[in-house]
């Protein structure tokens, strides 16, 4: 039982960290990863079929290893809502930032074309706090319409926050330039939300 109960918390431990690193950058924690699901899914039923089977007899402990799988492989759930809770209290934060950074684009401080930009990696980093990977502006001839603003995320989804500032009932807004479509927003505040998908 103590070489499973080791094997299941390295195995454990390399998957529930897992969502707190931008994994899907780097092949080889993404690897370790997947080992580790796959790992932890063979052993949830072997370790109950070993406690019930041998485990029961010797110790009074033999669920040990089944109950410390279960918990390892719904441990990523936990963390997933812990991270978004944090990611908005530093939004928040940093709304100030944010904002500043619409009102430039806005402003034509930031220049961008009509339709979709990619902005310059140089652009982000000095004006957003760290941890911003990639930020897209789209704008018609009444001004910015959506930011998107992508954070370095886990292995999962990529996420991050939307700014829109029109009516989802408004009709000159052409379709394209509603990315909430593919989106899973959750409303942060004023005209911002956290995004995922």
């Amino acid at each position: 039982m103590g070489v499973a109960l080791r094997t299941i918390v390295l195995l454990g431990i390399c998957y529930a960290a897992s969502p707190l690193f931008p994994v899907s950058y780097f092949l080889p924690l993404f690897l370790i990863f997947l080992f580790a699901l796959f790992g932890l899914v063979i052993a949830l039923p072997i370790t109950l079929a070993m406690g019930i089977g041998k485990w029961r007899h010797t110790s009074r402990l033999w669920m040990m290893p089944f109950l410390l799988t279960l918990m390892f492989l719904l441990a990523p759930e936990v963390n997933f809502s812990m991270k978004a809770q944090i990611a908005d209290w530093t939004f928040k934060n940093d709304l100030s930032t944010y904002a500043q950074f619409v009102e430039d684009i806005n402003d034509g401080i930031i220049p961008t074309k009509l339709g979709w930009n990619n902005l310059a990696p140089h652009l982000i980093q000095q004006r957003l706090p760290l941890g911003i990977m990639r930020v897209t502006a789209s704008r018609n001839k009444k001004g910015v319409v959506v930011v998107e603003i992508y954070r370095v995320s886990s292995a999962l989804a990529h996420s991050g926050y939307l700014y829109k500032n029109y009516d989802d009932k408004d009709i000159s807004v052409p379709q394209d330039m509603r990315p909430e479509e593919g989106l899973q927003l959750r409303h942060i505040v004023g005209k911002w939300y956290s995004f995922s998908g």
